[in-house]
C-alpha cells in the first residue's frame, strides 16, 4: 500500500520534504536540497547542447526546449518551495490532528481516519503505479531506437513533477476528509433544527439551539481555513508551474502524436507521446476533481449556515448564523496557485 510513511520517505528522496525533528538530519537534509538544486541547473546547462530534431523540424526543437525549460523550472520551484516551506508541513499535520481532537472533545464525533486512509492508499497506490508504468513503456520505447531528446537530462525533473502532483493531491485529499464531515455535522444541526427527532446517534448535539454549538462549528470552520492557507502557501509555486508544464507538455505531445499519426514522424512517437499525455491527464484531473470537491462543500457550508439561518427563531442563534455567514463570504476556502487561478475542473477546459 502507498502508506504516509512510503510517501514520506520518497519525497525525502526527492528533496520534496526537508524537515526533520532532528537538527543533524535536518543540515542534511538542506545541504541535499541545495545539491539537487545545482544537479538541476547543470542537468539544464548540459541538456541545451543538444540537437534535439534537426534542422528539418525548427518548431519541434523549439516547443521541446520550451518545455524542458518549464521542466526545470517547475523542479527548482518545487525544490525551493519544499525547502523554504518547509515548516508549513509540519504545521498542517500538526493542525489537521489538533481538529480531529477538536471533533472528537467539542462535538463528540470521531472522524474516521483510518478507513479514509485506507481507502486514499488504495486511490494513490493505482495512481502511482499508472504513473510510473507510464514512464517505464516511454523509457522501453526510447531504448529501441536512437534518442536524442532532453529526457535523460530531465528524468528526475520529470518524476518530481509527478510526485509532487500526488504530494498535493493527498495533503487537499486529507483536508477534503476534514471539510466533508464538518458538512455533515453542520446537516444535522440543520436537520434538527426543522425536527429534533433526526439527530443522528453518532454526533452529540444536544440542545440544538445552545449558542455555544455555533460557536464550536465556527471554530471548526476556522481551522479549517488556516489548513487551507498552509496548503495553498506550501504548494502555491509549484502548482503554478508545474500546471504551466503540464498544458505545455501535453499540447507538445499531441502535435508530435498527430504527426506521427500522418507519418511526418516515426512510428515509436505514438508510443511515447501517448505514455507521456496518460499521466498528466491522470494527475490533472484527478488534482482538479479533489479541489473542485473542495470548493463544492465550501457552497454546501455556506448553504446550510442560511438553511439553518431560516429555520432558527432563537434571536441570539441568529446573530451567530449571521457572522457565521459573514465570516464564510471573507474566509473562502478554495485552492489556488499564489492568487493567479482558482484549481478546479473548470481549468482543465480553460487551458485544453
Amino acid at each position: 500500500m502507498f502508506s504516509h510513511s512510503k510517501l514520506k520517505l520518497i519525497l525525502k528522496i526527492l528533496a520534496l520534504a526537508p524537515s526533520s525533528q532532528k537538527e543533524s538530519t535536518q543540515r542534511v537534509l538542506n545541504s541535499f536540497s541545495l545539491i539537487t538544486i545545482i544537479s538541476v541547473v547543470l542537468s539544464a546547462i548540459f541538456g541545451f547542447t543538444l540537437d534535439v530534431f534537426g534542422d528539418g523540424y525548427i518548431v519541434s526543437s523549439l516547443a521541446t526546449s520550451v518545455v524542458f525549460i518549464g521542466l526545470i523550472v517547475g523542479h527548482l520551484a518545487a525544490v525551493l518551495e519544499s525547502l523554504v516551506k518547509r515548516e508549513k508541513h509540519d504545521e498542517f499535520f500538526e493542525k489537521l490532528y489538533e481538529l480531529d481532537d477538536f471533533f472528537r472533545v467539542k462535538v463528540g464525533y470521531t472522524i474516521p481516519v483510518a478507513s479514509q486512509s485506507k481507502k486514499l492508499n488504495g486511490k494513490y497506490s493505482i495512481i502511482t503505479l499508472v504513473v510510473f508504468v507510464s514512464l517505464l513503456i516511454y523509457i522501453g520505447s526510447i531504448l529501441t531506437h536512437s534518442y536524442e531528446g532532453f529526457f535523460w537530462h530531465g528524468s528526475i525533473s520529470v518524476i518530481v513533477s509527478r510526485i509532487r502532483c500526488i504530494q498535493a493531491s493527498v495533503y487537499v485529499d486529507l483536508f477534503n476528509l476534514r471539510f466533508r464531515h464538518l458538512n455533515k455535522v453542520l446537516k444535522q444541526l440543520a436537520s434538527s433544527l426543522l425536527k429534533p427527532s433526526n439527530q443522528m446517534l453518532d454526533i452529540n448535539l444536544c440542545d440544538i439551539d445552545n449558542p455555544k454549538r455555533i460557536i464550536v462549528i465556527k471554530s471548526i470552520y476556522r481551522k479549517l481555513y488556516d489548513l487551507v492557507t498552509y496548503l495553498n502557501d506550501a504548494f502555491g509555486w509549484s502548482i503554478l508551474t508545474f500546471t504551466v508544464y503540464f498544458c505545455l507538455d501535453f499540447t507538445c505531445n499531441c502535435y508530435w502524436l498527430i504527426l506521427a499519426w500522418d507519418d511526418y514522424l516515426p512510428s515509436y512517437h505514438n508510443h511515447e507521446c501517448f505514455f507521456t499525455v496518460c499521466p498528466i491527464v491522470l494527475l490533472m484531473t484527478s488534482y482538479c476533481y479533489i479541489c473542485s470537491e473542495c470548493m463544492r462543500m465550501s457552497d454546501n457550508t455556506k448553504l446550510l449556515v442560511q438553511k439553518m439561518l431560516v429555520t432558527s427563531n432563537n434571536d441570539h442563534t441568529n446573530d451567530l448564523l449571521n457572522a457565521f455567514l459573514m465570516q464564510i463570504n471573507n474566509q473562502p476556502i478554495f485552492i489556488h496557485a499564489k492568487m493567479f487561478f482558482r484549481v478546479n475542473l473548470k481549468l482543465l477546459t480553460s487551458v485544453s
